[in-house]
């Protein structure tokens, strides 16, 4: 009995230290990340919930897209399209697209301060962890379901853009002006049917 509890303790704390040295690495690769200007590897380090965000946020702008093309006059359309954020998405652009897009590459960068990427400590659990820099900043990772660490850092920081409550209103407006079901599933004129 006493030799199955040493076991099983042992085991817990191998998971225990396998998890904070993944978030630990996480974190590590997300500093990597800013400092390469990478949004590749941003994006596959965007937790799910982030990921949606800007997966939903491409499709209401293709939706609004071809509305825009349907309904709007012609003289009309490159302004509409550009308040529906039609500038950083093409027609059939997808979340990654729009992700990548809106990265400002001048303002994606590592922390400059050596103790802000300094990890003090990792505090995990199976559902989370907490990498502490030595500037006491706190990053937030989870794993997926395929056991990736991620973060919603990304996806919370662009939730704040007032910016975002400006494309919502927007698409919300081409919804209204324009009208019905979404259009995406009819032709546009010159399209075959």
């Amino acid at each position: 009995m006493l030799l199955v509890g040493v076991a099983a303790g042992t085991l817990a704390c191998e998971g225990a230290a396998g998890r904070e040295a993944a978030a630990r690495r996480a974190f590590e690769d997300l500093i990597r990340a800013l400092d390469d200007r990478d949004a590749a590897a941003l994006w596959s380090l965007a937790d799910d919930e982030t990921q949606a965000l800007f997966e939903g946020l491409a499709s209401e702008i293709n939706d609004a897209l071809v509305r825009i093309e349907r309904c709007w006059p012609e003289g009309l359309r490159a302004g509409a399209r550009k308040a529906v954020g039609g500038d950083y998405l093409s027609r059939g652009g997808r979340g990654e697209d729009l992700f990548r897009a809106l990265l400002d590459p001048a303002m994606l960068k590592g922390p400059q301060d050596p103790e802000a990427r300094r990890v003090l400590r990792v505090v995990a659990t199976r559902k989370e962890a907490v990498v502490v820099t030595g500037t006491h900043d706190s990053f937030r990772f989870a794993p997926d379901r395929e056991g990736r660490w991620r973060t919603g850092l990304l996806g919370q920081a662009f939730s704040k853009q007032p910016a975002l409550s400006d494309l919502r209103r927007n698409l919300e407006a081409v919804r209204r002006d324009c009208g019905g079901e979404s259009p995406s599933s009819k032709p546009l004129p010159g399209e075959p049917e």
